[in-house]
């Protein structure tokens, strides 16, 4: 009577046990990748769908000054987005959102972040989805943004 009992209770420990979650990105890593990209970004690269054109000899910059992202070419600004970073299930998320309420525009991302690069892949138009990987194929558009020396 007992076996049977025993066998009974590790068939249903068995069945109810589950493996443990992945852990969920940290929260903390978008704040410190946050503070680590405040400062003047030279553009190295920047397209979609396999064309992308070397701008560091044209002058092309990022300066990330608190929750604003301005990109600059020929010392001029070309666009000035809100940057807010998340975490994300696989890739920290990146939001950029137009500063100038008329444009209505607002495009989903990821980064990675290493050393003195920084690359941004976002969505090439509001309704595509937020990029799953960094590339820039498809309606996704890549960013491939170097730390400017001081």
């Amino acid at each position: 009577m007992r076996k049977p009992a025993l066998l009974l209770l590790a068939i249903g420990l068995a069945l109810t046990a589950r493996a443990a979650p992945a852990p969920l990105p940290s929260p903390t890593r978008a704040k410190a990748d946050w503070k680590a990209m405040q400062g003047t970004w030279n553009v190295i690269s920047y397209g979609s769908k396999g064309e992308f054109s070397s701008t560091r000899s044209e002058g092309a910059r990022v300066v990330i000054a608190g929750d604003r992202l301005t990109y600059y070419w020929g010392g001029n600004v070309v666009h000035d987005w809100f940057i807010r970073l998340s975490a994300g299930p696989t890739s920290p998320n990146v939001d950029l959102t137009a500063t100038r309420p008329e444009l209505r525009r607002s495009y989903q991302g990821i980064y990675r972040l290493e050393g003195r690069s920084l690359t941004i892949c976002h969505q090439g138009n509001s309704e595509s989805a937020r990029p799953s990987k960094i590339d820039g194929s498809g309606r996704h558009y890549l960013m491939v943004l170097e730390r400017k020396k001081p």
